[in-house]
């Protein structure tokens, strides 16, 4: 047993001397592995945001292999996708993937402790990452509103409004009141002029104009500003238009400004006197000495205030032809004005006439009637009696019976009218036919054709709106459709009329309807407020007239007071830093102000200088809700050979005709190197100086040449024991 552990302690001896025996040493090869980085290590993201990580994996002694990525201990709501995973970098080289980060608003603001792991086969790299999450930016902010938008103010007068400062998203500070675009001999006073509104709530200051004597007439618009600030500098502006009016005073005009008349012959003008300024004196209207002989005129009233007065014109048998130009003066005090007329005298013509019908065409039902006016107008001065009749052009229609309208006579340059009645009997001929209405005076004939529709029995009509209640503001339009349902056998043309209020329109897309038999038809009903209308509720009665027949309808309209929707682009925050090979994250918001809906589009520029390598990107286009916030994530990137400096960026919103925008300030550092905590599943060396292991293959002759030392050594003591010589 003694030779046995002799041998086994020269075998320990071999091998723990060998390593340092070079004939007995062999060179080994460097452990091929990976390396990874990322940026940034700790990632702050709003909540309802995302964020990204760049991470790089670095070949370490010619690593090539696959090598998958994973972060752990993320908490509910955050999900992480990555562009490229696994990630392979070549021989020596290195390849990356970006993580995305997607917060759901619910996710708690804090700091979460997570991991970032990289494996390939039974080599896992870990490190520490940190996600902070933080809480939702809603920036205070306020709006702007002034009441009326339209403010009405003579020369030498003064105008008023009332300024609102309205507080959004808990904004309280105060907002100092400005005005530009008056023009010179307008002033504009706040009181006060520093306002500052409840959070929540809102606050008014009145807004006085004093427009001095010399301004002239005309509309100014004026921009309303209101500057305030919260955790960044706050300016809205609104809009109000002064309209001046010149000094009292009066305008006069003749409707017609000119006529033609014969010799023995009258006619009549109006004349209208119109106040200026609130002008409201008397106003005595006279003709200059240049009215031609055998003329007479005369007003009806004389004096007037502002309005219409009747200049009746008179013509004597004796009267010259030619053509004449008078001034028709009016004089209220100090103040006198003018206009021209002109009278063309004719020489007297045959007297004559003409005959018209209120429409071209008639409908009627069996059993049912239908009725035209005819009127004879006098044609220099015709005044003799005008016997009418009627006859069929083409087929005749049986069971239709013609009465009216008779001898009508008109007064000299006047007219007569009467009523031609047209009623048909159950058993009347249906269809399309064409009556001529003849009218005779002495060896004077004219006549007028009118169409006839005869259809088939009688019925009714049902009329209805939908919707039946519309909800509109001050200067817009609302439509509504009108439907006309028929029953039994009418068929009637069915004419439709409204009596709305002042400033409220109504117009109808097709007027009459007409309806076939047992059927329905439709129109478009638009509805128009003028910008001036009073707010509230309105009932308008829509009627509908077939034949004899009469059905009404009402719609009701609620008119609110006007407002302009507007938006404002914040930064959250304002500034930002980064370092060359990093990125950096601003949120973009978009507040809604007076409802404001529509879609709004970002768009990014630098403000020279610009730096190089630097990159951004800015979802677009949002859409707030109304007097909501809508908000976009702007990521700055810097390569790593980014130039250095401070830098700013304009974030610009455009919707239509308004466009806002904010700036950002951009702080680009030189790259640093950090060192994130790692731990490795694998023991791997750096690389450094080549070492001399022993390999598997040395072992086993260690061992064999240990058992041989061992066994002659035993020998040996063998041969000794047995020669004395030995011992």
């Amino acid at each position: 047993m003694r030779y046995v552990a002799r041998s086994i302690l020269l075998i320990i001896a071999l091998l723990l001397v060998l390593p340092t025996t070079p004939y007995l040493a062999v060179k080994a090869g460097l452990l091929a592995t990976f390396a990874m980085n990322f940026s940034p290590s700790t990632l702050s993201v709003q909540q309802g945001d995302s964020g990204t990580v760049q991470i790089t994996v670095t070949s370490i002694n010619k690593f090539s292999a696959p090598v998958s990525l994973s972060f752990s201990g993320a908490p509910n709501g955050v999900s992480i996708d990555f562009d490229k995973n696994p990630v392979t970098p070549p021989p020596g080289g290195g390849d990356s993937s970006t993580a995305y980060f997607s917060i759901d608003p619910s996710v708690p603001a804090t700091s979460y402790q997570m991991r970032l792991d990289g494996s390939s086969g039974s080599d896992v790299k870990k490190y520490d990452f940190t996600l902070e999450v933080k809480r939702q930016i809603v920036p205070g902010d306020f709006g702007i509103s002034v009441s009326p938008q339209v403010v009405n103010a003579r020369a030498g007068g003064f105008g008023s409004a009332t300024i609102t400062i309205t507080s959004i998203n808990g904004f309280s500070g105060p907002v100092s009141l400005s005005s530009s675009g008056e023009p010179s001999g307008v002033s504009v006073n706040f009181s006060p002029t520093d306002v500052k509104p409840p959070a929540g709530g809102s606050r008014d200051s009145s807004l006085m104009l004093s427009v001095a004597s010399f301004v002239q007439a005309g509309s100014y618009p004026l921009t309303l500003t209101g500057s305030g600030s919260s955790s960044y500098i706050i300016q809205h502006s609104t809009q109000l238009n002064l309209q001046v009016s010149s000094p009292q005073d009066f305008k006069i005009s003749v409707n017609p400004s000119s006529i033609d008349i014969k010799p023995s012959e009258s006619t009549t003008a109006t004349v209208i006197v119109s106040s200026i300024g609130g002008f409201s004196s008397p106003v005595g209207l006279s003709t200059s000495n240049r009215v031609p002989s055998g003329v007479q005129v005369v007003f009806s009233p004389n004096p007037i205030a502002p309005g219409s007065s009747t200049m009746s014109i008179s013509v004597a048998a004796s009267a010259n032809a030619g053509t004449f130009n008078f001034q028709v003066l009016g004089t209220s005090g100090s103040l006198i004005h003018d206009t021209t007329f002109t009278m063309t005298i004719s020489q007297a013509s045959q007297p004559s006439f003409s005959l018209s019908s209120s429409s071209e065409s008639l409908v009627l039902s069996q059993s049912g009637a239908g009725r035209v006016k005819i009127v004879v107008s006098s044609i220099n001065s015709f005044s003799s009696p005008v016997n009418t009749y009627a006859a069929w052009i083409g087929p005749t229609p049986l069971g239709i019976t013609i009465t009216g309208p008779g001898t009508l006579t008109p007064p000299p340059n006047g007219a007569a009218s009467g009523t031609l009645t047209l009623t048909a009997s159950a058993s009347a001929s249906v269809g399309n036919y064409l009556l001529s209405l003849v009218g005779t005076s002495g060896s004077l004939s004219t006549s007028t054709n009118i169409g006839v529709q005869i259809l088939t029995g009688a019925g009714d009509f049902g009329i209805s709106l939908s919707p039946s209640t519309v909800t509109m503001i001050q200067g817009s339009a609302a439509t509504s459709t009108l439907t006309i349902q028929s029953s039994g056998t009418f068929a009637s043309p069915v004419t439709l009329s409204a009596s709305p209020a002042n400033g409220i329109g109504v117009n109808f897309a097709t007027n009459p309807l007409i309806l076939p038999i047992g059927g329905t038809t439709t129109t478009q009903v638009t509805i128009t407020a003028a910008g001036t209308v009073g707010t509230g509720t309105y009932t308008i009665p829509i009627i509908g007239t077939g034949g004899s027949l009469s059905h009404t309808v009402s719609i009701t309209v609620t008119v609110n007071e006007a407002e302009t929707p507007d938006f404002t682009v914040v930064a959250e925050p304002n500034a930002i830093s980064i370092a060359q090979g990093s990125a950096g994250n601003s949120v973009i918001a978009v507040l809604s102000q007076s409802g404001f809906s529509s879609t709004v589009a970002l768009s990014v520029s630098w403000l020279l200088p610009a730096p190089t390598s630097v990159g951004f990107n800015l979802p677009s286009p949002i859409t707030p809700q109304p007097n909501t916030v809508a908000t976009s994530t702007l990521t700055v990137t810097a390569s790593p050979g980014a130039s250095v400096g401070t830098y700013t960026l304009k974030v610009t919103g455009s919707s239509g005709a308004l466009i806002h925008e904010t700036q950002i300030t951009v702080q680009i550092s030189g790259s640093t190197v950090t060192t994130s905590r790692s731990t490795s599943s694998t023991t791997t060396s750096p690389p450094g100086p080549k070492c001399l292991i022993a390999t598997p293959y040395l072992i086993l002759p260690i061992i064999l040449v240990g058992i041989i030392i061992g066994v002659v050594l035993n020998r040996r003591r063998s041969k000794a024991k047995e020669s004395p010589l030995l011992q």
